[in-house]
């Protein structure tokens, strides 16, 4: 309920940027909020294309904190593994939004 008042209360006053950065605060520690609160706002009060971006872009920055989490509190073995995997991730992602189009910036 916090995030879905959080990011309409973005979206009132700062626009689609105020989704944008939501998604990027949001994602920092968890998905699930924020999906949910763009997705029930999909088509109502906001544009499915804007809402899709915004989860796109909230996965990025979740996978990018992960990443950060593993390099900066693993050892030498589990740094390497999990920032090359998640920078594959982190990758392909940022290739599925361009292709895709997704701009959560409207």
């Amino acid at each position: 309920v916090i995030v879905l008042f959080t990011v309409e209360a973005a979206r009132r006053y700062l626009g689609t940027w105020g989704v944008v950065a939501a998604s990027v605060l949001a994602g920092l520690v968890d998905l699930d909020a924020i999906t949910l609160s763009l997705a029930s706002m999909s088509g109502r009060a906001l544009p499915p294309e804007a809402a899709a971006g915004g989860i796109a872009l909230a996965t990025l920055t979740n996978t990018a904190a992960k990443a950060a989490y593993a390099a900066w509190r693993g050892d030498a073995g589990y740094r390497s593994g999990m920032v090359a995997i998640l920078g594959a991730a982190f990758a392909t992602g940022a290739i599925a939004i361009f292709l895709f189009g997704l701009k959560p910036w409207g």
